[in-house]
């Protein structure tokens, strides 16, 4: 994927934008870590180097990549990364303007036995520092999925603090986008099942995402809304522009992927 520097990228025209802003005026080429192999074989500082050595100058961070990466962490693993006194990462003269990071206070003896929420935060601090040595930035977290069907306000809540599991993290990060996507729901169908009109599915939706901007603010970070051409429901940007529209919020706009509309 290219990411133009010096553009806005707003939900409409009127509305002031995040702006993101690089050294150069030529495109910036990201990579998905998804798109260098499956965690099982090629874990993701592998697939850092990898994009470095292709010319990238960004990588996608797949969520199952940084979560086996963690779990890797756990194992022992990757303790080349880390250091005993963690530093702010250094940011690559091709990034964007990002929020400030922060991390736990961690060391090589207790870095196993860190809480979840704590590991993670060392492990985004790692990860950050390890691509701003490889001249990569990092454009997007993705993709954050089952964002929808939501039955009772609870699974609302509960997917709203899954979501925030990543925003916290994302600071530390250096990246300040995170893409939510369409799903395959399983039967029974939401719709067929007469328990919904669309129109009452795209009012859930509006309602869930306007809460999703405000947890993300909470971050200074941004939702991106991706429709995937096998949604059970939401399945072209069409729809998604709509919704986003509706939701009305500077931190929540549409992802556009050729893939999922040619």
């Amino acid at each position: 994927m290219s990411y133009t520097p010096n553009t806005s990228y707003s939900r409409t025209a009127s509305h002031t934008s995040y702006s993101h802003k690089v050294l150069d005026s030529r495109p910036q080429f990201a990579i998905a870590s998804l798109s260098l192999g499956n965690n099982a074989n090629h874990d993701l500082p592998t697939k850092i180097r990898v994009a470095s050595s292709l010319g990238y100058d960004g990588i996608e961070i797949f969520i199952p990549d940084f979560e086996a990466f963690g779990e890797e962490v756990r194992e022992g693993k990757h303790s080349e990364l880390f250091t005993s006194t963690p530093s702010t990462p250094s940011t690559p003269s091709t990034s964007w303007s990002l929020p400030s990071s922060s991390c736990p206070p961690y060391n090589l003896a207790n870095l196993t036995s860190l809480s979840q929420p704590d590991l993670e935060l060392a492990c985004a601090h790692a990860i950050s520092t390890y691509c701003a040595s490889h001249n990569l930035f990092i454009p997007i977290l993705q993709p954050y999925r089952n964002f929808e069907n939501f039955r009772t306000q609870e699974d609302l809540c509960k997917a709203l603090d899954g979501a925030e599991r990543w925003f916290r993290i994302m600071p530390t990060l250096q990246c300040d986008l995170m893409l939510v996507c369409s799903n395959h729901i399983p039967g029974p169908y939401p719709l067929t099942a007469r328990e919904y009109t669309f129109e009452m599915y795209c009012d859930a939706q509006v309602e869930a995402f306007k809460q999703l901007g405000e947890r993300a603010a909470r971050y200074n970070v941004r939702v991106g809304y991706e429709p995937l051409s096998w949604g059970t429901v939401i399945d072209n940007w069409m729809q998604v522009w709509e919704i986003v529209k509706r939701v009305d919020k500077e931190n929540v706009g549409v992802i556009l992927d050729s893939f999922n509309t040619l």
